[in-house]
């Protein structure tokens, strides 16, 4: 849903003309999408540990070095998959080029623009940079939004 309110705001703040109900319908698609997938993953969860009882552990307290070296192998992977991503435009941009609305007005200018990091120099450096900046953002939005709820459960 994050995502979702983020990608509608985005739009939105770059001028693409959406009416109420766009938005409105579009915010009632994710949410109903969101909403399935945690139903999804709650079943599946669910019915692993109705097969076998303490399939799924909870993690233990602490630090692992498995879990970092897994860390930085995802980190890893991702920089060398940015590398060979597809130049082709997104499902946003499609859409916006097939209705005529990828001619919008900027506010301002994003260090992030097109996928790539504008501070970088090569091509290659500058997307994979703009990846990883991504998802540097990302972990960081949800380990503060993780740690919030943990604080209100302890409360």
């Amino acid at each position: 849903m994050v995502s979702a309110i983020l990608a509608l705001a985005e739009l939105l703040i770059s001028g693409v003309p959406m009416s109420r109900s766009v938005v409105g319908v579009s915010l009632a698609l994710f949410l109903v999408s969101a909403l399935l997938e945690g139903a999804i993953t709650l079943a599946v969860i669910q019915a692993l540990e109705a097969i076998q009882p303490g399939f799924v552990r909870q993690p233990a307290a602490g630090r692992s070095f498995a879990r970092g070296a897994l860390g930085l192998a995802a980190v890893v992977l991702a920089a060398v998959g940015f590398l060979f991503a597809s130049t082709a435009p997104d499902g946003i941009e499609s859409l916006g080029h097939t209705t005529g609305m990828d001619h919008v007005r900027r506010l301002f200018t994003t260090p992030l623009a097109g996928y790539q990091l504008a501070l970088a120099g090569e091509p290659w450096l500058r997307k994979t940079a703009a990846g990883l900046v991504g998802i540097v953002i990302v972990y960081g939005a949800c380990l503060l939004i993780g740690r919030g709820v943990a604080r209100r459960r302890r409360a």
